[in-house]
């Protein structure tokens, strides 16, 4: 629209959609994400049939920090690394975890984009009320949805 946007935006918008499809596929479509499913399903019929459901949690984990390393260290040059910035990308995690429904893939790539394009907004436009903005959008979600926009059915969760 006749504006100049950073390029290295752009890409980490192709990278950050590149990521999501991999993750749906991976998770929704291979044996492994079957697995992972299965394991946060019922843990105790995973290693009933002989797999180590220690061994799926603790690779869910290794490969949730490797994402999550990759997400700051592409990140850093937007956030700029400073004191307390840990805290303000928790706290947005935890929304978006919170409004997309715990459990939920899709649930969380949907609440990411809603709350970027909230808190965007809002700091373009209000500057001052952009916090409240962001944690208004998740008490109507909590008070209209208390399980999120998109969560997963309940199973054990032990």
């Amino acid at each position: 629209m006749g504006n100049a946007y950073p390029t290295y935006r752009l890409v980490l918008m192709g990278l950050g959609a590149g990521l999501a499809l991999a993750m749906h596929l991976v998770i929704e479509r291979t044996p492994l994400g079957a697995l992972v499913r299965a394991t946060v399903a019922d843990r105790d019929m995973v290693s009933a049939v002989g797999i180590d459901a220690r061994r799926v949690r603790a690779g869910v984990f290794v490969a949730g920090s490797i994402l999550a390393t990759t997400a700051g260290v592409l990140g850093s040059p937007i956030y700029n690394a400073r004191p307390g910035l840990d805290s303000t990308i928790l706290i947005l995690a935890l929304v978006v975890v919170v409004i997309g429904g715990l459990g939920s893939v899709r649930g969380a790539l949907v609440a990411a984009l809603l709350i970027g394009q909230i808190e965007s907004t809002g700091r373009v436009l209000f500057s001052e009320l952009a916090s409240f903005l962001l944690f208004g959008a998740l008490a109507v979600v909590l008070a209209l949805r208390p399980r999120g926009l998109f969560a997963a059915p309940l199973g054990n969760r032990s």
